[in-house]
């Protein structure tokens, strides 16, 4: 996929000219023109096309753009996980967290993998806490650590989650055994094994008296 490329060289379908200079409207039009005379790989061409350049928009700090384009083609194609995971992703950058969810939601169920399958957790997981959903960012949030058990950000926002369910030793275990494992400085690294033996102790008082 590459960056602005609406028209492919000289390929054209009948009766349909170049848009490369259309304005964002007249060019909503014509892809939906094009996405309906097409064959099957035309399309999924022109839907991947068109995927890229609402994700350089965002990249580029045009969401409102992006939101816009992605919703076009996520009603286009609604089973289409990719398409999901971008459209949540950009509702979450203009702070459009509820409507997030259902996007995020959707494109896990409908398969998605790898990076974007932990983006994923990871966004839909925040934006419930966001919302003040807990419960269920929680069970995002260890869904997405039993699936990547490595991923240290879904660990941190756990426990961020955690402290909002006045889960507070839990919290700090795991935000400190999180620290204390992935840290460079010096200062903290010289104390990491007092700082894994108190963390899950905390309210443990010592006293040899």
């Amino acid at each position: 996929m590459g960056g602005s490329v609406f028209c492919k060289g000289k390929v054209a379908l009948p009766q349909i000219k170049c848009a490369c200079l259309l304005d964002t409207a007249s060019l909503m039009r014509y892809t939906e023109t094009n996405l309906h005379h097409a064959n099957l790989p035309e399309r999924r061409e022109l839907m991947r096309d068109r995927l890229q350049e609402a994700i350089e928009l965002r990249s580029t700090g045009h969401a409102e753009e992006a939101r816009t384009i992605l919703l076009d083609l996520v009603a286009l194609s609604p089973d289409d996980a990719e398409i999901n995971y971008q459209t949540a992703g950009v509702h979450d950058t203009l702070g459009r967290e509820r409507e997030a969810v259902p996007f995020y939601v959707q494109a896990i169920e409908q398969g998605l993998s790898g990076p974007d399958l932990e983006g994923a957790f990871l966004g839909l997981g925040s934006s419930y806490r966001t919302l003040g959903a807990y419960q269920s960012a929680e069970e995002t949030f260890r869904r997405g650590m039993a699936t990547f058990p490595h991923n240290r950000a879904l660990q941190v926002f756990l426990a961020m989650t955690l402290y909002n369910l006045r889960r507070y030793q839990e919290a700090m275990e795991l935000l400190l055994t999180t620290l204390a494992e992935t840290t460079s400085d010096e200062t903290i690294l010289q104390y990491k094994r007092a700082i894994l033996f108190y963390a899950p102790q905390l309210d443990q008082v010592w006293d040899a008296q």
